[in-house]
């Protein structure tokens, strides 16, 4: 039978960053691939309650995707939208027209002049296609239910399209939203543990310090974000809020960081002594 300092991984993992003493010895215990395995599986964990939050409630507005487009709205246009009115799945518009003299927003566009644009807007017969100068392009069919004659301001136009859109396109919003948190989360945790791991290293030029290596600080990290991520987790399952998600897995390093230089000063045989007596 394996002794409890012996267990493969990522057992090992776990049970080291369970206490401040064993977040410290355990430091050398994780090769370079298992550190990859680590660190991708503690940014997983918060993304977690992003996936489960988004699953529950895409949104985003198509506007922060398509800014250059949605700017070539103005009240003139959309006046003139509203005229032609859009109900039970058409417009109510046969004419082939542009509404503004950049001839970017219009009735009826066919896909050359489309092709031509930059940015543009094309009210058709039973849908709206949609192109931005940032690479997106989207055809949005018009619901029966669809309407922008109830839209009283600009912005209201825009939100009523952004909605019909985004009913449509449930699965790219989602995914959008979880790539965008995902590296969020995974430019925050970089930072934390290649940052949190600079300050250990520096101590190895105190005589006291038996950290010798940046892969050791490196280890030492990853083992102090153990218990923090998880309460992370938990907590954003219970109530999302990203902010509050990360700043709870940075504070809780910082404290399991505290905890081990004052169970350890980061000096292996005064803390081995220390956990023999125990």
């Amino acid at each position: 039978m394996k002794t409890m300092t012996n267990l493969p991984f990522p057992l090992n993992y776990f049970k080291n960053s369970m206490r401040p003493e064993t977040v410290f010895t355990g430091r050398k215990s994780l090769k370079l691939h298992q550190l990859l395995v680590v660190f991708i599986f503690l940014t997983s964990l918060l993304l977690v309650p992003v996936t489960l939050n988004v699953a529950k409630n895409p949104s985003i507005s198509l506007e922060t995707l398509m800014p250059s487009a949605f700017s070539r709205l103005d009240k003139q246009t959309v006046s003139a939208i509203k005229e032609a009115d859009i109900s039970e799945g058409k417009l109510n518009e046969t004419a082939h027209v542009f509404l503004n003299e950049d001839k970017t927003v219009g009735f009826n566009l066919t896909k050359e002049e489309m092709a031509k644009l930059s940015s543009g807007i094309s009210f058709n017969q039973t849908g709206m296609s949609l192109k931005d100068k940032s690479g997106y392009a989207f055809d949005v069919a018009y619901s029966k239910s669809f309407s922008l004659a109830d839209s009283q301001t600009l912005d209201e136009f825009k939100n009523s399209i952004s909605q019909e859109w985004l009913i449509q396109n449930k699965g790219f919003v989602a995914l959008t939203l979880i790539m965008m948190s995902a590296g969020m989360i995974f430019m925050s945790e970089l930072v934390l543990v290649i940052g949190g791991a600079f300050f250990i290293w520096v101590t190895r030029f105190n005589e006291a310090s038996s950290i010798k290596t940046f892969r050791e600080s490196v280890t030492l990290i990853l083992n102090a974000m153990g218990l923090s991520s998880v309460l992370a987790m938990v907590v954003g399952l219970i109530k999302f809020d990203m902010t509050i998600v990360l700043s709870i897995q940075s504070l809780g390093l910082v404290v399991m960081l505290l905890a081990v230089f004052v169970k350890t000063r980061f000096n292996e045989d005064q803390t081995l002594r220390k956990m023999k007596q125990a």
